[in-house]
């Protein structure tokens, strides 16, 4: 099974689509929450534009980021 992190902001309507993809799939993930006022060094290494949603995939590879 893959393990799916959403990285995600207290409200914000990009994250809200992801939530419903995920629930209209019955995918299991957790949830971490930023303050893109205030991103940590982690967030900005997975999301260089420093943009949610960021939907981080536990396999080889790059984290899913927000499309620019």
């Amino acid at each position: 099974m893959t393990g799916l992190t959403l990285i995600r902001k207290a409200s914000c309507p990009y994250v809200q689509r992801v939530e419903i993809a995920l629930a209209e799939k019955q995918a299991e993930y957790a949830t971490i929450f930023v303050d893109t006022a205030d991103k940590p060094d982690w967030f900005t290494r997975i999301s260089p534009l420093g943009k949610v949603p960021v939907l981080k995939v536990e396999r080889p590879g790059q984290p899913l980021a927000e499309a620019a």
